[in-house]
């Protein structure tokens, strides 16, 4: 698509609305950043979380495992092992949550931009 075709479009419905074009175009905007400020403090929030269960749970895991023998010295003691498939579920989340915000970060910073791509979409499908 053509630069001449998107601003023929864009003015093609701008006729179309009329007045009500500005107001339309500043909630589609404030939108664009209110969606984008708050996926990316879920994924701080999710990220936060997981990498403190992580820390918890190794720190958990650490005590549990170093016990005294009979002579007085310290061993791992095998008996407390911390499970692997928590740590694997933590990671997944935390990566998760990178990509979050990783993914919305570009809204955050241009939420004009996102706004035009989203209405283009709307009226060419399929560009």
């Amino acid at each position: 698509m053509e630069a001449e075709e998107i601003g023929r479009i864009l003015d093609e419905l701008g006729k179309r609305i009329g007045p009500a074009g500005e107001f339309a175009w500043t909630i589609s905007v404030r939108q664009v950043l209110i969606e984008s400020v708050v996926w990316i403090t879920a994924g701080l929030v999710v990220f936060t979380f997981a990498g403190a269960l992580v820390f918890l749970a190794r720190r958990y895991d650490a005590k549990a495992r170093i016990k005294p023998d009979d002579a007085g010295y310290w061993h791992y003691s095998s008996d407390q092992d911390l499970t692997p498939g928590a740590l694997v579920f933590l990671g997944v989340a935390g990566v998760a949550a990178l990509v979050l915000i990783t993914f919305n970060l570009p809204s955050l910073l241009n939420p004009e931009y996102t706004a035009m791509v989203r209405l283009l979409e709307k009226v060419v499908p399929g560009q």
